[in-house]
């Protein structure tokens, strides 16, 4: 893969697409995982470079991949950005926030 690979992991595919767009406009290389599982899979076969994961997936959420690729001495060194949208009771706005993630070392 090219020098600049990032993987973008979320559940909805209208966020995939539209980081994915964002990103291969600046010059990246764009790999995509519908969820936790997939992106394990596809990062033992083909590592990014970084990694934008959603935090909120259903079945396996981004916190339990990044502990899990955190754990993995071959995958630790990968940067990753968490995002998640939030948006709270009785506010019409919905905010996505986005933040390094780095498990503490308990």
């Amino acid at each position: 893969m090219s020098s600049r690979t990032i993987m973008i992991v979320d559940d909805e595919i209208q966020s995939r697409e539209l980081l994915g767009r964002l990103l291969r406009c600046s010059g990246w290389e764009v790999m995509t995982a519908s969820n936790g599982r997939d992106a394990l899979e596809k990062i033992k076969v083909s590592p990014p470079h970084a990694i934008v994961l959603d935090m909120t997936m259903p079945e396996m959420d981004g916190f339990e991949v990044a502990r899990s690729l955190k754990s993995d001495p071959e995958y630790q060194k990968i940067p990753i950005l968490a995002a998640t949208a939030l948006c709270s009771h009785g506010d019409r706005h919905n905010e996505t926030h986005l933040f390094t993630y780095e498990p503490s070392s308990e």
